[in-house]
C-alpha cells in the first residue's frame, strides 16, 4: 500500500530540504509498497534503522540552518527531534518484545504521520521565518571580494560581490573557474565592507561560469572576520614607517588584513604603508596596527588591516588566497 505521495504542500522552497523529506517519504511508501502484515521482525527493524539513520542526517542540516539563523524556536524543534529518537527506541524495543498486535501496519502509520505532521506543522514555520527574516545586508559590502563556502566551511569559490538588493545578492567570478554550487543550495558568504565585516547564508537561485545569483540572504551576528581566506604565508616585504623602509615578514595574509613580523616598534592605531609582490603584481597598501605581539629577543608580530584596496588588487589577492587554500585543503601545499 502507499500511504501519503509527495505533494506541493510540503515544498521548503530549499531544494537540499525538499529532497531529504522526498527521500523520508520514498523510504516509507517503498517499503509500504514491497511488503505487508506477514513482514519479517528482522526486515520490519531493518527498515526502521533505514528511516532512522536518513533522519539523524536530514535533522543534523535543519538544526544546523536554524542555529544560524538564529531561529528562535531552534530548542523546541530540537526536542521535537529527541522525541522522534525516543519513540523509534520504545517502537523497537515493543516490536522485539512483540508487544504489537499488527506491527507492520503501526509502523508504516506511525513513520508516515509523524513525518506529516512534523512537517506541516514544523518545518515549514521555520522556512517561513527563513524567508521573512529581517536581513541587514550592508551596501558596503559592494564591489567587495567575498568568500563562498558551505554550511561545513568548505571553501567552494570566490568572487566579487556586483548588486544587494534587499536580500539578494550578485557575485562575480574572479577566478576564471565555475563554482560548484548547484540551484538552491545553501551556502556562507563572508566578505568586508568599508568598517565591518559580515557573513550570510543564502540560496543559489542562479550559477554560471560568470555569475552566482543568491536569494534569502540572511546576516548571521556572530562570525571570525580573522579567519576570512586566512592562510599562511611566508613572503617578505617592505614596511613603510613614516617614510623609512625596514623589511618584515608575512605570517598569515587575509582579505582584510595580515600579520607581520618585524623588528620596528609599532604601535596600535599607528598607519604604515606595506610594500610587496604577489603573484607579480605589485602591492602598495596603507595599513592600520591593530594588535601587537611583541617578545624581548625574536621579531615582534603585528595584526595589520588594510585601510583601503583597489578592487583589481582586491581580486588578486582574493584570487591568490583561494588557490593556496584549495591547495591546502586537497593537501597540495
Amino acid at each position: 500500500m502507499q500511504i501519503r505521495a509527495w505533494s506541493k504542500e510540503y515544498v521548503s522552497g530549499i531544494h537540499e530540504i525538499d529532497l531529504h523529506h522526498r527521500k523520508l517519504f520514498d523510504i516509507i511508501n517503498s517499503f509500504a509498497l514491497e511488503n505487508d502484515e506477514n513482514v519479517t521482525q528482522a526486515c520490519l527493524l531493518a527498515f526502521i534503522d533505514e528511516l532512522w539513520a536518513y533522519c539523524k542526517y536530514h535533522f543534523a542540516l535543519e538544526e544546523k540552518m536554524m542555529k544560524l539563523s538564529e531561529y528562535p524556536l531552534l530548542q523546541h524543534h530540537i526536542n521535537l527531534h529527541k522525541n522522534l529518537e525516543y519513540i523509534v527506541s520504545a517502537t523497537k524495543k515493543e516490536i522485539s518484545l512483540g508487544k504489537l498486535k499488527t506491527p507492520y501496519t503501526s509502523v508504516i502509520r506511525l513513520s508516515a504521520d509523524w513525518l506529516n505532521d512534523h512537517i506541516a506543522l514544523h518545518d515549514l514555520a521555520f522556512f517561513s521565518f527563513y524567508r521573512n527574516k529581517d536581513y541587514n545586508l550592508s551596501d558596503n559590502m559592494m564591489c567587495k571580494p567575498c568568500e563562498i563556502s558551505t554550511l561545513n566551511n568548505e571553501i567552494v569559490g570566490v568572487g566579487r560581490i556586483e548588486t544587494i538588493h534587499k536580500n539578494n545578492i550578485e557575485i562575480s567570478h574572479t577566478t576564471g573557474r565555475s563554482m560548484p554550487i548547484d540551484l538552491n543550495d545553501i551556502v556562507k558568504v563572508s566578505s568586508t565592507g568599508k568598517s565591518s565585516f559580515q557573513t550570510c547564508i543564502a540560496m543559489v537561485f542562479y550559477s554560471s561560469p560568470d555569475i552566482v545569483r543568491l536569494f534569502n540572504a540572511t546576516v548571521l551576528k556572530t562570525s571570525n572576520n580573522r579567519e576570512f581566506f586566512r592562510v599562511k604565508v611566508d613572503l617578505e616585504c617592505v614596511l613603510w614607517v613614516d617614510s623609512k623602509p625596514a623589511y618584515a615578514k608575512f605570517v598569515d595574509l587575509s582579505v582584510v588584513g595580515v600579520m607581520i613580523a618585524a623588528n620596528e616598534t609599532l604601535e596600535v592605531s599607528q598607519s604604515v604603508r606595506l610594500e610587496f609582490l604577489l603573484q607579480n603584481s605589485h602591492f602598495i597598501e596603507h595599513c592600520r596596527v591593530v594588535r601587537s605581539i611583541r617578545r624581548v629577543d625574536a621579531p615582534h608580530n603585528y595584526g595589520l588591516a588594510f585601510e583601503s584596496m583597489e578592487s583589481s588588487q582586491s581580486d588578486k589577492l582574493a584570487s591568490y588566497l583561494f588557490n593556496k587554500q584549495t591547495l591546502i585543503m586537497h593537501g597540495l601545499k
